[in-house]
């Protein structure tokens, strides 16, 4: 499972997965994986058909970096305004809901079709890899958590780009006759939807503890699974990785050091893991 944490949290986990690799421990075994925001980008590259060096050297290599655009401080601004004043709604779902009417209106920092070409840029195949992957998403009008996969006939890229739709900051996304905001607006992993696994390897850029706009912590989320009998194992970002993050996980001039802070995170986890994974 592997959560939501911006362009930072893309850069930190395949800096992460890269050097937990090189330890002999590939992610990319696993029997499915599910992204949520951030990790439904970093789901779908390390499932494609290319190796973890070229995944490292599309976060550090300005040539070979996604076009990515930063974040006006104005539009940040009014996203941060808009979360004040849903805080007023008491009712969770019609919290959501309201976050939902508030995305689809918002003056975002990238029309639809430039952001899906940012969304595009970032994948190495717009193809669903063969390896099950779940892409969770919110739907607008409901507030309801939908999931994604190869079968769902949505295109890899709106998919992802739907997962990563952060309220008042970029577009809503739009598959079939509904539209999607960020996935982790409701929960950062969604580990809810490995409730029928055996063992459950969480990567979450933000802390256990960390709360999504409307729903429990992951601290809580393992904690579900864990009484119904299933392993689960968390990597979170440790203290310098965090304090790579800066004031903005979106902002793209932090993937370099992220990405170095991953790998040097991996060195330390990599013993653990064997121990915790069996």
């Amino acid at each position: 499972m592997l959560g939501g944490g911006g362009l930072w949290g893309i850069a930190w986990m395949t800096g992460l997965l890269a050097g937990l690799s090189e330890h002999g421990l590939d992610v990319r075994l696993a029997d499915k994986v599910i992204g949520t925001s951030a990790g439904s980008v970093v789901g779908s590259q390390i499932l494609s058909e290319v190796t973890f060096e070229e995944l490292l050297q599309r976060q550090v290599d300005p040539a070979l970096q996604a076009h990515e655009v930063s974040i006006p401080a104005n539009v940040a601004a009014a996203a941060e305004a808009a979360t004040a004043i849903l805080d007023e709604i008491i009712e969770p779902q019609e919290k959501l809901r309201e976050l939902g009417r508030f995305a689809q209106k918002a003056l975002t920092a990238s029309q639809a079709d430039h952001r899906r070409d940012v969304v595009r840029s970032r994948l190495v195949s717009e193809a669903w890899p063969k390896t099950p992957l779940l892409i969770t998403a919110v739907d607008v009008l409901t507030g309801d958590t939908s999931v994604f996969d190869r079968h769902s006939g949505a295109q890899l890229v709106d998919a992802v780009a739907a997962s990563c739709a952060v309220p008042k900051i970029w577009p809503t996304v739009t598959i079939g006759s509904r539209s999607y905001m960020d996935g982790g607006v409701r929960s950062l992993a969604n580990a809810h939807l490995a409730s029928d696994a055996r063992r459950v390897l969480v990567v979450s850029p933000f802390s256990r503890d960390a709360r999504p706009f409307l729903g429990p912590s992951l601290r809580e989320e393992v904690k579900t699974l864990t009484a119904r009998g299933v392993h689960v194992v968390v990597i979170e970002a440790d203290a310098e990785a965090t304090r790579v993050a800066g004031a903005t996980t979106l902002e793209p001039s932090v993937r370099p050091a992220a990405t170095k802070a991953g790998l040097i995170q991996a060195r330390h986890e990599a013993d653990r893991l064997r121990v915790e994974l069996g």
